[in-house]
């Protein structure tokens, strides 16, 4: 009697990240899988590119502001508006940037995270 077994797959780990801008006049937690399993944006267009930007993309339901508002937040959209490009009008921070039912929190203002140990998925933002 022979068997065969199926791989399983392996359930996603869901974290809870906490950052903010410098200043920490805005803070923020989220929800979202791991980011060692995960990965993150490295969008080549020119803003992103200069600011060094690797973003998360995140629900906009799974994303709470601890500290301050979106509001709060200076705004720049650029080209195509795509994204509205947030940052702290104090400490010039680039955190986030918010669009359709989604914020793409920028890995940088994540606190305690390894930017280092991130696995990058390049993005050609350059070419829309």
């Amino acid at each position: 009697m022979s068997t065969t077994t199926e791989p399983v797959a392996a359930e996603k780990v869901v974290k809870e990240y906490k950052g903010g801008c410098h200043c920490k006049k805005f803070q923020f937690e989220f929800t979202h899988e791991a980011l060692d399993t995960s990965p993150v944006i490295s969008c080549n267009c020119t803003i992103c590119n200069q600011r060094g930007y690797l973003l998360i993309f995140v629900p906009a339901a799974d994303f709470k502001p601890t500290e301050g508002s979106l509001d709060d937040l200076s705004k720049y959209e650029f080209g195509k508006k795509h994204l509205v490009h947030r940052f702290c009008s104090n400490c010039g921070c680039g955190v986030l940037c918010t669009g359709a039912g989604t914020v793409a929190v920028n890995a940088r203002a994540i606190e305690g995270l390894d930017t280092d140990k991130l696995t990058l998925k390049h993005y050609d933002g350059l070419s829309l």
